[in-house]
């Protein structure tokens, strides 16, 4: 039986994951792996949606245990999940390849969507 090749992908990347070794924030040589591994799956023709999440910058329960409204320390936490997001983004667009990057903000359009939606329940 012939295993077919799939025409999209997601790839969900912890945020604690693209720290690596350090305590917090990003390792630019994990990020660099990351984006070669893409790499190599966009050039045959797979498309990557990438979800990324922010834990290696904050942790929203953390901050709700410390008194802060879980809805606003949720917010905090797309910010650096948008910080991740940006880091690969920016490691993908450096090398030149014969495939063509499409790659788009749609993290951004996300909290925007979700801010004007808490703003409609106040």
């Amino acid at each position: 039986m012939e295993v077919k090749k799939p025409k999209r992908i997601v790839l969900k990347l912890s945020g604690e994951s693209l720290k690596g070794k350090l305590e917090f924030g990003l390792d630019s040589e994990i990020i660099k792996a990351i984006a070669t591994e893409i790499k190599k799956i966009s050039k045959i023709n797979v498309q990557v949606s990438i979800v990324a999440g922010g834990g290696n910058f904050w942790r929203g329960v953390e901050f709700e245990k410390r008194g802060m409204d879980r809805s606003t320390a949720d917010y905090a936490g797309m910010l650096a999940t948008i910080m991740n997001a940006l880091a690969l983004q920016d490691e993908l667009e450096k090398t030149k390849s014969k495939f063509e990057h499409n790659l788009h903000l749609i993290y951004l359009l996300s909290l925007k969507l979700t801010l004007e939606e808490e703003r409609l329940d106040i």
